[in-house]
């Protein structure tokens, strides 16, 4: 067994509490109050465009509302609101053995 000690980064530490501190502020608490994601109209996966491209005929796809790239995959769940998921986005690396469920339609 090896024991290594590492000394702590503060600057690293700060930096990285202002970020999370900036991104609770301008989303969480907005949510929170607003509930604009939550009483946001639910639409068609056929008739999600992404907004932030030029090519309107490019579809988006996944939690993050970004048009297909890379590596992707299908939600097994019937009623999935989002369907096709990048890998980066649900924080997996390999294609997983059977059915795959998202995290909304696990529950």
């Amino acid at each position: 067994m090896v024991i290594v000690r590492v000394p702590i980064d503060l600057d690293f530490c700060h930096k990285l509490i202002h970020k999370c501190e900036n991104f609770f502020k301008s989303f969480v608490i907005r949510e929170l109050l607003t509930r604009e994601l939550e009483n946001e109209p639910t639409t068609n996966n056929n008739d999600r465009v992404d907004n932030n491209n030029n090519n309107a005929n490019e579809k988006s796809w996944c939690i993050c509302s970004e048009p297909e790239y890379g590596r992707m995959i299908r939600c097994d769940g019937d009623q999935c609101p989002y369907e096709w998921f990048h890998y980066k986005c649900v924080n997996i690396r390999r294609k997983p053995r059977g059915k795959w469920f998202c995290a909304s339609c696990e529950i």
